[in-house]
């Protein structure tokens, strides 16, 4: 059985992590962008774009290249 104060710690702790992340401006450009439909100008933060974090598939394939 798995230790449940465990996994309650690493997910209050991964939630203040988003809730960190939803302050940036990266985030704040991502929601404005959207709700004036038009693609988000990530030109001003980390050269121009923010990198999305690749995930692996069942068979080792990337399904997001962040270009």
């Amino acid at each position: 059985m798995r230790d449940m104060d465990k996994i309650a710690a690493q997910i209050g702790r991964e939630g203040a992590l988003f809730r960190e992340r939803l302050q940036t401006g990266e985030a704040h450009e991502t929601f404005a962008a959207f709700a004036e439909r038009r693609k988000p100008n990530f030109s001003k933060f980390r050269g121009g774009r923010v990198p999305l974090i690749a995930s692996k598939g069942s068979h080792g394939s990337s399904r997001f290249s962040g270009r």
